[in-house]
């Protein structure tokens, strides 16, 4: 099934909301612009959506990566400040 088809039901259930919604279809469109002009129509499709699936995975991965890095960074600092006043 291809993520024209999935991205209006993942957004009706509330599963994909906001900016995410909008990305996936913004990065699922771009892709199927670029794939259809060099596969058929079923193969484009299919291409656009496990290459969009990949990318927005990535995306989140990077996301949770670099807030855990400033949480982190956060800890330590407040740990740092607190051997200065301690």
């Amino acid at each position: 099934m291809s993520l024209s088809v999935c991205i209006p039901d993942l957004i009706e259930q509330g599963q994909l909301t906001g900016a995410r919604a909008v990305r996936a279809k913004q990065l699922y469109e771009t892709l199927l612009n670029k794939y259809d002009h060099e596969l058929g129509d079923a193969a484009a499709k299919a291409r656009a959506t496990k290459e969009a699936i990949e990318l927005l995975e990535k995306e989140h991965i990077h996301k949770k990566r670099v807030a855990a890095q400033a949480a982190k960074a956060q800890s330590d600092w407040l740990a740092a400040m607190r051997e200065v006043s301690g």
